[in-house]
């Protein structure tokens, strides 16, 4: 949810970037949404979901150093090519969802539990995607953008633990 807030207000408000930017940034994500659905599928079915989830986790850690650093690293020319290298990667990762799907199939103890459970889940990502604009927003306001992607990097850092504790029959 940080990344559909604060990603392309970084890209427009620090880059410049306009709407012809972003309708091409569109399509090379649905290009790439394409493979990362079969990837992603196929990573489930051999590695399973804690390798998935746990992979998206550092995925977005490296996003976030991304988003937060790419113009203190590089060139204003290279860090805006690796901040939309980060923004096409992140819309391209919502396969992931699969993973905690069928994770939850997985360990759901009577098949009726899995429709519920996965609403509420869905109800509590709405919840949070209400909240943390409004508090990434005063990070931002008074930090600065970089800050609202370091706090991000750290709950992926939280996600990445969380991830690999999952257990797996």
């Amino acid at each position: 949810q940080i990344f559909l807030t604060f990603a392309p207000w970084v890209l427009i408000q620090a880059f410049h970037l306009g709407p012809p930017v972003f309708a091409i940034l569109g399509v090379i994500i649905s290009a790439v949404s394409i493979l990362t659905r079969t990837i992603v599928g196929n990573a489930i079915d051999i590695k399973g979901e804690r390798f998935v989830l746990s992979l998206e986790a550092v995925v977005l850690i490296a996003i976030c150093v991304g988003y937060a650093f790419a113009a203190d690293i590089f060139p204003a020319g290279v860090a805006v090519v690796v901040i939309a290298a980060c923004y096409i990667i992140d819309n391209s990762m919502s396969a992931v969802e699969m993973a905690r799907s069928t994770y939850v199939k997985k360990i759901a103890v009577h098949p009726d539990d899995v429709t519920p459970t996965l609403s509420a889940g869905t109800s509590f990502d709405h919840v949070i995607a209400m909240t943390i604009p409004f508090f990434g927003g005063l990070l931002w306001s008074s930090l600065g953008y970089k800050y609202v992607f370091i706090a991000a990097a750290a709950i992926a850092v939280i996600n990445l633990i969380l991830s690999s504790k999952m257990k797996i029959d």
